[in-house]
Order: structure tokens, then C-alpha cells, then sequence
């Protein structure tokens, strides 16, 4: 009584048959009963248009591979046609190859961008020295400056007081007209705060304005002209023990006293400010300086902090690029394998074993 051996033939949902089953887990007996003693030919494919040969053709069973392809060569053949283990060899050789200038490109990157970070931690390290040479410059300059002033500052500050207490209504407190010595120390007053036109009735109109006190107190010495200055040092030299004499002209007129002693506080001012001004410039330019080495530094360190990022990044897909080659590289290998075991099935009908992969 003959048995049914449909069921050779049979497929699952997958289009998979019993031979498909034998050749992937690697069963060399049933796949030897099937094909030798069966006469079962692996002509059926799968769902996925693959016969029993090419579904086991990656797992390179090569004594099932031996056995199918002995049992028909030209239809084999066919599927190695199909397989294309030479190109697949090719593929995989093209993609070791370009995972191996990905790694090559981003080393390069890294380099330079390693060079990048280290140029730019040279020029924070000579930006921070320049900022503290100058800012040490500029503290002492500073000092220097305020010393200067601060030798003046008392007797200006003295004279600004007693010049504001002199009382609007004649300032002079002298008869019509006045004493020459009074219109010289007037004169003075005048000249330093910038005024042109000085004779008398110029000099009463000017003394005798609301808050005439006041407004000479606040005249800055700095709004001095180093012309005007020069012409009252001349005034001031030529009637130094008469007109300006505080204790000869307090016999003459108390209220002339606070404006001679104005006036000498004045001019000295007056010169230290012309002597500091470059002090003064130089402070300043230096302060720019500072400030403009302060955004440098502050720029190179975000950029270096970026250099630094990215360097990370870049080392991070060098990694996922090596391992990715690795894997090329290995894939390559059993594509080599394969197309190795293609010439020798259709070369010879025993093959030595395969080297592993």
C-alpha cells in the first residue's frame, strides 16, 4: 500500500515546504532522504520567492548546499544567478570601503577641530595675561591720578563754599568805581570761565546777577582753556602782592577774598588736570582695551566650548562609523565566503570545508 507523500510538498502560510525546514536548521539527513531517496526536487519557493537553496544559501550549510546543488546543476545555477554572490561581495567591499572614508573624514575633522581648541585655549591664555597687565596698569595710573587731584581737591572744595556765601547785591562790596586790584581779581574770574568782554560795566553786569556765587562755584576747571589759564597765571604773577594777596585785599574788600582764593585754587586744578589728561586718556584707551580682550575672551571660550561639543559629536560618530565598518567588514567577509562557495559548487561535486567567517 503506497503512502501519501504529498505532504513533500505541502506549504505553510509562508510558502515554506518541508525542505525549506530541513535545509535552514541544518537536518543533512532529511534533506538527504527528500532529495537523494525521495527524488523531491527543491523547484517549490516561498512567499519570498526563494527556493530551498536560496533560503539556506546565507546560513552557508554547505554540505545541504552540495547536496541540493548535485542534485540539479542548471536549475541551481539559476538561483545563484538570482543570489548574485559576486555582486553581493562587491556591495559589501563598496561599504567597508566607504565606512572606511567616513572614519578616515571624521578623524580628519577631530584633528582639526583638536587643533581649533588648542589654538583657541593659547589665545584665552595670552588674552587673560594682557587683561590683568592692563588692568593692574590701569589701577595704578587710577591711583596715580587721584593723587594728584587729591592734593588740590581741598582748597577748590574750601573756595567753592566761600564763593557761593557771597551775597547777590554788591558783590564787590567797594565804591564806584572800584580799585583797579578789585577789576584785576574780576578780570581773572572772568577770563577762566570763558568770558570775552571784561571791562567794567561787563565785569558789574556779571557780579551782580542772580546767583552770580553760585554759578562760579559750579564752573568746572576742567572747561578751562589752556589759553585763558596761561593769561590769568600772567595776571596772577604780575599783581601777585596786591591784587591777589588775600591779606592785602581783605583790607581792601572781604568780599574779594573768596574770588582770589577761586582763582588760585582754579589754576592749580587747572594744571594738574592739564598734567593727568593724558593719565586720563590713556586710562581710558586702556579700559577699552580691557573690555574689548574681556568679549574676546568671553567669545573664545564659547567657541572653545563648541570646539569641545563638537570634537565630542565627532568622536561619538566615529565610534558608530568603526562599528559600523566592523560590521561591514564582517559581512564582506561571509560575502566572500559565499561567492567562494558558488565557484566551488559549480566547479567540483565535493568541496573542502570552508574556512570560518
Amino acid at each position: 500500500e503506497e503512502r501519501d507523500e504529498s505532504w513533500m510538498q505541502q506549504q505553510d502560510v509562508d510558502g515554506v515546504t518541508a525542505l525549506h525546514l530541513a535545509c535552514e536548521n541544518g537536518h543533512v539527513n532529511v534533506v538527504q532522504w527528500l532529495v537523494q531517496e525521495k527524488g523531491l526536487k527543491d523547484s517549490v519557493c516561498n512567499n519570498s520567492g526563494q527556493t530551498a537553496f536560496m533560503s539556506t544559501w546565507p546560513k552557508q550549510h554547505q554540505e545541504i548546499l552540495q547536496i541540493l546543488y548535485d542534485a540539479d546543476p542548471k536549475e541551481k545555477q539559476r538561483d545563484l544567478e538570482k543570489l548574485d554572490p559576486e555582486g553581493e561581495q562587491k556591495k559589501k567591499e563598496e561599504q567597508v570601503e566607504e565606512a572606511r572614508c567616513q572614519a578616515d573624514a571624521i578623524l580628519e575633522e577631530i584633528e582639526k577641530e583638536m587643533i581649533s581648541g588648542k589654538q583657541l585655549r593659547h589665545e584665552m591664555e595670552e588674552a587673560r595675561e594682557s587683561m590683568q597687565l592692563l588692568s593692574t596698569s590701569v589701577v595704578d595710573k587710577t591711583v596715580e591720578i587721584r593723587k594728584q587731584f587729591a592734593v588740590v581737591q581741598p582748597a577748590l572744595t574750601r573756595a567753592k563754599v566761600a564763593v557761593t556765601a557771597i551775597p547777590d547785591s554788591d558783590p564787590c562790596g567797594c565804591p564806584r568805581p572800584p580799585p583797579d586790584s578789585i577789576r584785576h581779581v574780576v578780570d581773572a574770574v572772568m577770563q577762566l570761565m570763558g568770558h570775552c568782554n571784561r571791562d567794567w560795566p561787563s565785569q558789574r553786569r556779571f557780579l551782580q546777577q542772580r546767583g552770580c556765587g553760585r554759578k562760579i562755584a559750579e564752573f568746572a576747571p576742567g572747561d578751562i582753556s589752556p589759553e585763558a589759564a596761561d593769561s590769568v597765571r600772567e595776571l596772577v604773577q604780575s599783581h601777585s602782592h596786591t591784587a591777589f594777596d588775600c591779606t592785602v585785599m581783605a583790607k581792601v574788600s572781604k568780599v574779594s577774598v573768596p574770588l582770589i582764593q577761586w582763582v588760585h585754587a582754579m589754576l592749580d586744578f587747572q594744571k594738574v588736570h592739564q598734567k593727568v589728561g593724558p593719565l586720563e586718556c590713556e586710562v581710558r584707551h586702556l579700559e577699552e582695551k580691557v573690555a574689548k580682550l574681556g568679549e574676546a575672551c568671553e567669545n573664545a571660550t564659547k567657541q572653545r566650548a563648541k570646539c569641545e561639543n563638537m570634537v565630542k559629536e565627532l568622536k561619538k560618530q566615529f565610534k558608530e562609523c568603526t562599528q559600523g565598518g566592523d560590521k561591514s567588514r564582517l559581512d564582506a567577509q561571509k560575502a566572500e565566503a559565499r561567492a567562494r562557495l558558488m565557484h566551488q559548487l559549480m566547479g567540483t561535486s565535493r568541496l573542502p570545508p570552508l574556512a570560518a567567517c
